[in-house]
């Protein structure tokens, strides 16, 4: 299987767009599992044939080899899939689903209503206004690479403690010398 073969074939299994310029999960992902089987399948290919194909230098193909633990198990499964199929002689990866068997699950699509604010503030009116302009790719692409992110940062913000104000004690201090002097004999 070639280079060109494999990435077609990532590309069909994932819906993504290996040679795509952009930051969508889906993309990346797709290119940490291209960069993992090209360099596992054979060992003489190199990072620069892996980054030539995927429009992207040598040393990011290495880093998506390297990084290939942070995939998902679904992308996980389809690594599997490729080695499966092509009858690649590389060990398997562990995922949830094969570890233990999972019981099909029953697909409900969940309607979410979200109640529009009767009144938007002035951040928000300049928000909608800055993004009026984009085409709806845009948005969608700004939504997952920028967005979303941020929305889960701040759901795992912590709030810090805050700590009392901590008083020491107060130390008088003698500025006049008769009074060193009364205190000494004292």
């Amino acid at each position: 299987m070639t280079l060109l073969e494999l990435a077609d074939i990532i590309d069909y299994k994932l819906d993504s767009d290996l040679r795509a310029p952009n930051r969508l999960r889906v993309n990346n992902y797709a290119k940490k599992v291209f960069c993992k089987l090209g360099y596992e399948m054979d060992r003489k290919t190199t990072f620069q044939q892996l980054g030539d194909i995927l429009g992207q230098k040598h040393e990011t193909a290495l880093h998506n080899k390297n990084t290939f633990y942070l995939v998902t198990d679904v992308y996980r499964e389809v690594y599997n899939e490729i080695v499966i199929e092509n009858d690649i002689p590389l060990e398997l990866l562990k995922t949830k689903n094969n570890v233990k068997p999972v019981k099909p699950v029953e697909v409900v699509e969940e309607v979410i209503v979200v109640e529009q604010p009767k009144r938007t503030t002035s951040a928000q009116d300049k928000l909608l206004e800055a993004i009026s302009y984009f085409s709806d790719k845009d948005v969608e692409d700004f939504m997952q690479t920028r967005f979303y992110p941020y929305v889960n940062m701040l759901k795992s913000k912590v709030i810090p403690k805050k700590i009392p104000l901590v008083k020491g004690h107060l130390i008088e201090r003698i500025k006049d010398k008769t009074k060193q002097d009364e205190t000494k004999n004292n």
